[in-house]
Formats: structure tokens, C-alpha cells, sequence
């Protein structure tokens, strides 16, 4: 069970990494001053290190034991489901990465995103293209247009430009000894398309924003995780688990259905939609050279 939670504790750091506010897009051209790129050493010295990738917020990015397709979602800001094709090496090779830029342009995540494409077009030789693909996901919409939204879910009074402001979504487990899973979420600042993002990540589907609501909003829930959705987003990372591991699913007993709780704290309601979904086609890559 705690390496289930470590593992869990992990994902759910990594969900709150990629849910930063930046609202700010950084130029196309930007790139690291310094970089160097080793194979990680994790699986050779018998450790647990999960796959991360953390930016910095003096602009520099470090990424441990990750794999391309972990390093490829934070630079492209996409899902795992939303990466197509790839070397077959994508999910086992893995890599260590401090990288630095120089002492001017912008330290924003966007930034931060944008270095990284540069290093892995540069090192890794990636070469990807977009294209739109038809998928089944939940929508979150209104009921009823004229309907309050629920208590858990108003418009921010945080002036999200001011200096030190916390804008963003913080995401933690929730997870007593021995009991059912659960991600704790709240948002400070926030557009919904971050909420649908979050709850995409607990139920295993992408979710998009169908509510017709603009400007940003605080929101607070907790959702309860299904370990199989938990499991197969790790291992889609690069993580294996041993047998046993993650940790058993909610009673029914225990805690609402995800329906009711979306509608009871936040006055919306998931429905199945097909949409139109952006996605990134990997045409090609290489293994860098360990420097």
C-alpha cells in the first residue's frame, strides 16, 4: 500500500504541475542556454523513481527518470491520449535532464515548454505534426442555463495579475489507511477547461468544457479515483507497479457517484459527447547522445 501511495502522491503532484496557470505564450524560437541529458540510472540501481518533469520558476526545467513520452506531453501541453505513434522505445528508455536558459527571456511555464520542444527537436531529433481526431468524451455542461451554479463552484475575487498571486489548481490524494482512493481538488483563478482537466484525470476520459462560461472561477471537490484508471496512467508514464499494489476501488457505500457529486458541489452535469479532439502525431525520433 505506501508504494501505491507514493506512486499515487506522485501522479497527483504531476496533475498539478501541468495544470498551472500561464496564460502568457512564450515565442516559438526560445531555447536553453545549458542542457545536458544523461540515461537515468533508477532501473539499473534497483530504485522507485517515478517519472517527473519540473520547471523551475527561475526558467529552468529538470526531468527525472522520464520517458520521451512523458517529456513530450509537458513540452506539447497534451495528454497521453493525445500522443499518437512513437519509436517502440518510448515508454522504456529513460532519461535524467537538467537544462538552464540564459539570464533573459521570460520564466513562465509556457517558456519553459517551448525550451523543451527545442531541446527534444535538437537532441532527440523529434519531429511531430498536429491533426484533429474524433474521440468520445465527457462534456461538462449546465443543466439548465438559468440555473445557480452549485456552492463549491464562483466567479474568483483573486486578481490573478497581481504579484505573488496563487492562481492555479492544487491536487492531492485523500486516501486514509485502508480506505478508498480520492483526489482532492481546488482551483484559485481559474478558466473551467482546468476543471475539465482535473476530473478528466480522475475518471480516466477526457473531458471538455461545454458550460458556455467564461473568466476564471475558484472551485473545491473531492472525486473519488478508480485504481485502474490510477495504474493505467502510470504505466502509461513509464511506472510499473508490482502485483497488488494500488489500492482498492470505492464502495459504493462509501462515497457518491461521480454524477452526483459534479452536480451536487458544482451545479454542472458530465454527459458522453463525440468531439473533434487535437492530437499530436510523432513521425519520428532518436536516442540522444548522453552528454
Amino acid at each position: 500500500m505506501k508504494t501505491a501511495a507514493r506512486a499515487w502522491a506522485f501522479a497527483a503532484g504531476g496533475f498539478a504541475i501541468f495544470t498551472i496557470a500561464t496564460h502568457a505564450q512564450a515565442p516559438a524560437s526560445l531555447t536553453f542556454d545549458v542542457a545536458s541529458i544523461k540515461t537515468s540510472g533508477a532501473a539499473d540501481a534497483g530504485l522507485n523513481v517515478f517519472p517527473g518533469v519540473f520547471p523551475s520558476p527561475d526558467g529552468s526545467v529538470r526531468a527525472t527518470n522520464a520517458t520521451l513520452r512523458v517529456l513530450i506531453g509537458f513540452a506539447y501541453n497534451v495528454e497521453d491520449d493525445q500522443i499518437l505513434g512513437g519509436p517502440p522505445w518510448q515508454l522504456t528508455s529513460r532519461f535524467d535532464i537538467n537544462a538552464r536558459p540564459d539570464a533573459t527571456g521570460p520564466r513562465t511555464t509556457d517558456a519553459a515548454r517551448q525550451r523543451l520542444k527545442a531541446l527534444l527537436a535538437d537532441r532527440f531529433h523529434l519531429q511531430a505534426h498536429d491533426e484533429t481526431r474524433e474521440m468520445t468524451v465527457s462534456a461538462l455542461v449546465r443543466p439548465d442555463r438559468d440555473a445557480a451554479l452549485g456552492p463549491n463552484l464562483k466567479p474568483t475575487t483573486t486578481d490573478c495579475t497581481a504579484a505573488g498571486a496563487e492562481c492555479r489548481t492544487f491536487v492531492a490524494p485523500t486516501a486514509g489507511r485502508g480506505g478508498p482512493l480520492q483526489m482532492s481538488i481546488r482551483g484559485v483563478g481559474m478558466p473551467l477547461s482546468a476543471l475539465c482537466k482535473t476530473i478528466g484525470q480522475a475518471i480516466g476520459r477526457r473531458v471538455i468544457d461545454g458550460t458556455g462560461l467564461t473568466g476564471l472561477y475558484d472551485f473545491e471537490m473531492e472525486l473519488p479515483i478508480d485504481p485502474e484508471v490510477m495504474v493505467r496512467a502510470l504505466r502509461q508514464s513509464g511506472v510499473s507497479l508490482p502485483p497488488g499494489a494500488a489500492p482498492r476501488a470505492a464502495d459504493p457505500s462509501d462515497t457518491p457517484a461521480m454524477t452526483t457529486i459534479v452536480q451536487q458541489r458544482l451545479g454542472l452535469r458530465l454527459e458522453t459527447q463525440k468531439a473533434q479532439v487535437p492530437v499530436l502525431v510523432i513521425d519520428g525520433a532518436e536516442m540522444p547522445t548522453p552528454d
